[in-house]
């Protein structure tokens, strides 16, 4: 069996325990057919791999897009599946109190976990297995209208978002921040935006680092950028009524819509899993305390059916394990069922199904998709967190000479984007955040490049060649 990364970050286990349950549980939603799928966690760094033949699957899968009812149809649910996990949340945040009982927590983290795992079902089909036949679609229109020389540029241009996002809402409402960073505004914004505080385990941690973020912001740019982005918006959208209308064909404007959707609602759904924890801090210390485990520890290394344990018989993960879960964790999803090690065992399981798949020392180049044009030669940064106070510590060392390299982008992540010369990430489609962002910033950006997380390494010297979708290593740097 031949397996290929998906993504690749510093990701909760409970996290990625959805990603797996979903195909068992919401099989009607698009993309969620994955027949085998693994993950690899070295101590707390997961990379997630799907099968060669699961690819297939969603690539198959995918084609029920095209149509134009289902594709509206898993926009309007996907919506659904939102406001469903904000009002759980909300509702859960608003009733919990430490003194309930083991009843009541059960009853709270069911509503919970239903609401979350039907995010991660659709969370899947804006990836860009499940896009791939939307995206050739579209391509192979354009080709056919204006030329392949010509439909490249068209295709980002027609497929990049005209309408507000969640990171441009952020952004405004940041402003009200910085003209009063009290601990009070402070803790409202967090409160609206919780993806900001993904993987800090409290409130105290959380003020730190956007104080820390409002002292190196400044009102005045802020409005630069913003100003920015809404002209850049107007133009685009301009451009993009000015070449639908050149075009003539309605099977276009309807594909590049349902892109631009899709990927609105991709960073919508990613905000969900990213901020629920935050956002529901008590309810999940609470949890800690019965499990007599650290917050950060329930967090990063306990799935859900370990809390539903821990809530439901009492049954605690013990201190041999949940250590040796912190150094590996191997989750082989198979047969419709999840087998799950931890330790050595873990290491044994990813040197007998995994390695046999992973890319050997000496490559040289690979390749990715083009999200957006342009050529740069610099150093590789390698990213490999996703909490905003590493986050940080991490945009101090970056200058225009470094090159972005991640398992996949977040919004948290906007402060590294805004200082590099290029993207390269192994997840992602047309639809993906990295994608937006690069169009955004105008940086040269590939994506879906599978491997880069795994060849390269911090500053070795790459050429990103998006205008052909190639990177070449020129330079290793020997360790």
């Amino acid at each position: 069996m031949k397996y290929v990364l998906g993504w690749a970050g510093e990701q909760p286990i409970s996290k990625n325990y959805f990603w797996l349950e979903r195909y068992i549980y919401h099989g009607n939603v698009v993309g969620n057919v994955v027949s085998d799928q693994v993950m690899w966690s070295d101590g707390g760094y997961l990379e997630s791999y799907f099968s060669d033949n699961s690819i297939k699957e969603m690539n198959n899968d995918g084609e029920k897009l095209l149509n134009p009812k289902n594709a509206l149809s898993t926009i309007r649910n996907s919506k659904k599946a939102i406001e469903n996990f904000w009002k759980t949340t909300k509702i859960i945040s608003k009733e919990f109190n430490k003194n309930h009982s083991l009843k009541k927590m059960q009853k709270w983290y069911g509503r919970f976990y239903s609401a979350e795992l039907l995010i991660a079902a659709h969370f899947i089909t804006s990836r860009e297995e499940v896009m791939y036949a939307v995206e050739c679609t579209l391509y192979n229109h354009l080709v056919e209208k204006i030329g392949e020389k010509q439909a490249q540029n068209m295709f980002g241009l027609l497929t990049t978002p005209v309408h507000e996002d969640l990171v441009f809402r952020e952004l405004k409402d940041t402003q009200k921040v910085l003209k009063n960073p009290s601990i009070k505004n402070i803790l409202t914004h967090l409160r609206k935006y919780p993806f900001l505080a993904f993987n800090i385990d409290s409130e105290q941690k959380a003020i730190v680092v956007m104080k820390k973020r409002f002292i190196e912001e400044s009102l005045e740019k802020a409005r630069v950028e913003i100003q920015n982005s809404i002209k850049r918006r107007k133009e685009l959208k301009k451009k993009q009524k000015h070449y639908f209308e050149r075009l003539k064909e309605s099977r276009i404007k309807q594909l590049a819509v349902f892109v631009q959707q899709s990927a609105i609602n991709r960073l919508e759904l990613k905000a969900c899993w990213a901020g629920a924890e935050y956002y529901l801090l008590p309810f999940f210390r609470k949890i800690s305390e019965i499990a007599k485990c650290s917050l950060k520890d329930l967090l990063m290394f306990y799935t859900p059916k370990d809390i539903k344990e821990i809530l439901n018989k009492g049954n605690l993960v013990s201190s041999e394990e949940l250590q040796a879960r912190k150094k590996y964790m191997f989750v082989h999803y198979h047969n419709q069922k999840i087998d799950f090690y931890a330790g050595e065992k873990a290491l044994q399981a990813k040197q007998s199904i995994l390695d046999p798949s992973l890319p050997g020392k000496e490559t040289k180049e690979f390749n990715g998709m083009i999200a957006n044009m342009g050529k740069f030669v610099g150093k590789a940064k390698l990213v490999k967190v996703d909490n905003m106070e590493e986050i940080q510590q991490i945009a101090k060392t970056l200058t225009k000479e470094h090159i972005l390299v991640a398992g996949m982008t977040n919004p948290n992540m906007t402060v590294l984007v805004k200082k590099v010369g290029g993207i390269i990430t192994d997840e992602g489609g047309m639809a993906c955040h990295a994608a937006i962002i690069s169009r955004e910033f105008n940086l040269p950006c590939l994506v879906g490049c599978k491997i880069a997380t795994l060849v390269l390494q911090d500053n070795d010297l790459i050429e990103l060649d998006a205008n052909n979708g190639v990177v070449k290593i020129i330079k290793k740097v020997i360790k």
